[in-house]
């Protein structure tokens, strides 16, 4: 699904994250996502300089997202740039940790993410 965000420089930018979660009503035609609570992208070498640095600016400009994780597919490392109270938070969890996901009411731990993907 292709999601609309804002650059830093002020201009409409459309990106496909490797997951995305929206509460917004959609339709089985939809491609386009208005109101993602959490995005999720896996690094690749060809994707990582743009999912940490455009992506993040951009996607972290929309009213309705939460959450957003750059999972590392090499090794058990997630950053998790989170909306709180006092704005943003961005940190990294390596090895084990828990992501609470607040649109969803639930939280994910690293053991989740990497489920079947990599041996502790």
């Amino acid at each position: 699904m292709r999601v609309y965000a804002t650059t830093t420089a002020r201009q409409r930018a459309s990106f496909y994250p490797d997951v995305v979660v929206t509460c917004e009503a959609m339709t089985d035609e939809a491609t386009n996502v208005r109101a993602p609570c959490l995005l999720v992208e896996v690094l690749s070498p060809s994707t990582g300089h743009t999912d940490r640095t455009t992506k993040l600016l951009s996607d972290t400009s929309l009213p309705s997202l939460q959450v957003y994780l750059i999972v590392d597919p090499t090794r058990r490392l997630v950053r998790v740039v989170a909306l709180g109270e006092d704005g943003w938070t961005d940190q990294e969890l390596f090895g084990e940790g828990t992501v609470p996901i607040p649109c969803l009411t639930t939280a994910l731990t690293l053991d989740d993410i990497y489920a079947s993907i990599l041996d502790r």
